[in-house]
């Protein structure tokens, strides 16, 4: 969830009942509490620290996924390694 913003235009097709006159922020708003709801119904570990990675980890992390290079291209959004590094934080 701490990176749905990001996508906010997928929202519809995710969840195709989304109120889409809400404007940006309130889809956002309704994307991000589904995204949670979701996570939680289905009992999902959320933060990285669950799932046994540790806080020293996070830099290589971010490194690494600069590396995905085949999955930025396709990314709507460009990310750098500092935007990498602050989503795994927030997710950590």
């Amino acid at each position: 969830p701490e990176a749905a913003h990001l996508y906010a235009e997928l929202a519809p097709h995710a969840f195709p009942d989304i109120d889409m006159s809400a404007g940006t922020q309130g889809v956002c708003a309704q994307f991000i509490e589904r995204l949670a709801a979701l996570s939680a119904d289905l009992g999902l570990k959320t933060r990285l620290r669950e799932v046994g990675v540790s806080e020293s980890d996070l830099p290589r992390m971010a490194s690494d996924a600069m590396k995905q290079t085949r999955l930025l291209v396709n990314n709507p959004r460009d990310v750098s390694e500092a935007d990498a590094l602050s989503i795994y934080r927030a997710a950590y």
